[in-house]
């Protein structure tokens, strides 16, 4: 009889899957074959406290599980067995004496039991007492060492469950945090595509608007150019001169604008081909030439007969876009290098350099960003909108080439990096 009901005991410990019900079914079974007029349960909750559960009381038998949380281990008897590990049986013959507070006193106080038994269980994973089991009858004078025992093979069995419940409760609530933080990882993503859109969807629509006013303004300009020039006065051919360049100056800002929003959402890969890097130079080179002239800065390039693999309208339009910022960001009587080589990667290196005012490192991790511009150019006013990088960027890559900046002692270098390609 003690056997199967020990048996069921044991099983029903194993299969629960709530605490407050294994522990209700402990009680509830052991009551059978073990006289006991109150059951309690302590469990360390770390060094210093435990938490107590009254399973059973036969003075209100009703009663569910009562909890008491943050008990210190100094205090009681839970706390005794916990931090003693050993077992205590207390009756009329070996009576209970503590002088620290009693935090159950229909348990602990052995004047109301005449017998009180309390048995530790230990942590399976390093033998460490994580618990006792404790019980107070008014019948029985003493509990038999084969009771103790089959206590102790409970307890242990409570302790295994105990473990396996609460990692399954971190794992759940881990699974649960994780699942928190993926949904709100997925909104933030879902907010901040919907905000880049609502962004493009507004640049594009007020870059249209401004464009084709501008063009026409630019077309009346043009058309008027020849009247002016000849009744031409220096003021008069001075305005006009300003309206055309400042005219395309923001038409080109503009279509960079346009330029980036359709390679965000639309990209496309471009056709790539063995080209003459030397014709390309050349070509960029004459289209910043005025700008060079007139900051009266010395351009060096020695002319190179090394080939790659890019796109040639794109490779120019990367290329000039470095030149200028190497013009725009360059003091007066200074220096651009154009220079070119191979690595070792099997790679042909463009490298820009110039003598200018440099990029600090805490911004060469931001400067390909769109609309990124340093505090140097945003301080003296000079003109630029923070897109032209991030378009060559993405050009470059579109190229399946590779694009970076670095320090110089003096200055700045951007390089860009392609596959060597042969010679035709």
């Amino acid at each position: 009889m003690i056997t199967r009901l020990l048996l069921q005991i044991i099983h029903d410990i194993i299969k629960e899957e709530d605490f407050d019900q294994l522990v209700q079914g402990v009680a509830h079974n052991t009551k059978w074959f073990l006289d006991f007029d109150r059951l309690t349960l302590a469990i360390a909750q770390n060094s210093d406290t435990y938490q107590l559960y009254t399973l059973f009381d036969a003075s209100a038998p009703n009663t569910k599980t009562l909890l008491q949380k943050d008990i210190p281990l100094q205090s009681g008897l839970g706390g005794l067995v916990i931090q003693s590990g050993k077992t205590f049986q207390f009756n009329s013959s070996n009576p209970y004496n503590i002088q620290q507070p009693i935090i159950d006193e229909k348990m602990e106080g052995t004047e109301r039991y005449a017998c009180v038994l309390a048995i530790p269980f230990t942590h399976p994973s390093d033998n460490s007492v994580s618990g006792a089991l404790m019980l107070g009858s008014n019948i029985c004078e003493t509990y038999t060492p084969e009771e103790i025992e089959t206590l102790k093979l409970i307890s242990t069995h409570i302790s295994l469950a105990l473990e396996r419940i609460q990692a399954k409760k971190r794992l759940t609530d881990e699974i649960l945090q994780r699942k928190a933080a993926e949904e709100l990882l997925i909104e933030a993503k879902e907010s901040a595509e919907k905000a880049n859109r609502v962004k493009s969807e507004f640049l594009s629509r007020m870059s249209h608007e401004l464009r084709t006013p501008l063009n026409a303004i630019l077309g009346f300009a043009q058309v008027q150019a020849p009247l002016i020039d000849k009744n031409s006065s220096p003021k008069l051919e001075n305005s006009r001169n300003y309206i055309l360049q400042a005219g395309s100056h923001l038409l080109s800002l503009i279509n960079d604008i346009l330029d980036m929003i359709k390679n965000e959402h639309h990209p496309i890969k471009l056709h790539t081909e063995n080209l003459i890097l030397h014709q390309i130079i050349e070509n960029s080179i004459l289209q910043v030439k005025d700008r060079v002239q007139e900051k009266e800065i010395k351009l060096h390039y020695d002319p190179t007969d090394l080939c790659l693999t890019a796109n040639a309208e794109h490779l120019q339009e990367v290329l000039v876009h470095l030149l200028a910022n190497a013009v725009k960001y360059n003091c007066k009587h200074g220096t651009i290098n154009i220079k070119v080589h191979k690595i070792a990667s099997g790679q042909i290196e463009l490298r820009v350099e110039d003598t200018g005012v440099g990029i600090p490192i805490k911004d060469q991790e931001t400067i390909f960003e769109p609309f990124t511009r340093l505090k140097y150019a945003t301080d003296n006013e000079i003109q630029g909108t923070g897109i032209g990088l991030a378009l060559t960027k993405f050009f470059v890559e579109q190229m399946d080439g590779k694009i970076g900046v670095e320090s110089l002692e003096q200055g700045t270098a951007f390089w860009v990096r392609f596959k060597q390609a042969s010679p035709s």
